[in-house]
C-alpha cells in the first residue's frame, strides 16, 4: 500500500525538475544560442550563470526526493507521474517564458495526463 505522503514527495520531485528545466532554459536565454562548436569558448559563461546554477541545483534536491520517492514506491507505479512535469513546464513556458500555445500541444498533454490517470490506478 502505498501512503499519501509518498506521492507529496513525488509531487516535489516533478516541481523541482520542471522548475529545473525553466532556470535551465532563462540560462540560455541570457547566453544566447550555442552549438557544439561555442559551447566550449563559452563554458565560463554558462557554468557561472546564475540561473543555469539555480538549475543544476534544482535538478540535484530532485534527485535527492526522486531517491526517496523510489525507496518508497514502486518505480512502475512512481515514474508515469514524472510525466506531470510536461504539464508544468508547458505552464511555466506560458507564463514565465512567453511561449505560445497550440493545440497540438494541448492535445498531447491530455493524452498525458490521460495515461498518468490511467498509470495510477494500481492493479485491476
Amino acid at each position: 500500500m502505498v501512503h499519501m505522503s509518498h506521492y507529496y514527495y513525488l509531487l516535489i520531485s516533478v516541481l523541482l525538475g520542471a522548475a529545473a528545466q525553466v532556470a535551465l532554459k532563462k540560462g540560455v536565454q541570457t547566453i544566447g544560442q550555442m552549438s557544439i562548436a561555442t559551447f566550449i569558448p563559452n563554458i565560463e559563461r554558462i557554468f557561472f550563470c546564475p540561473y543555469i546554477i539555480g538549475g543544476i541545483l534544482l535538478y540535484g534536491s530532485s534527485l535527492i526526493v526522486w531517491l526517496i520517492v523510489l525507496s518508497r514506491m514502486e518505480l512502475s507505479r512512481a515514474y508515469p507521474f514524472v510525466s506531470l512535469g510536461y504539464l508544468i513546464t508547458f505552464a511555466s513556458g506560458i507564463v514565465l517564458l512567453d511561449e505560445k500555445m497550440s493545440y497540438c500541444k494541448i492535445l498531447g498533454l491530455m493524452f498525458i495526463i490521460g495515461g498518468i490517470f490511467i498509470m495510477s490506478r494500481g492493479e485491476i
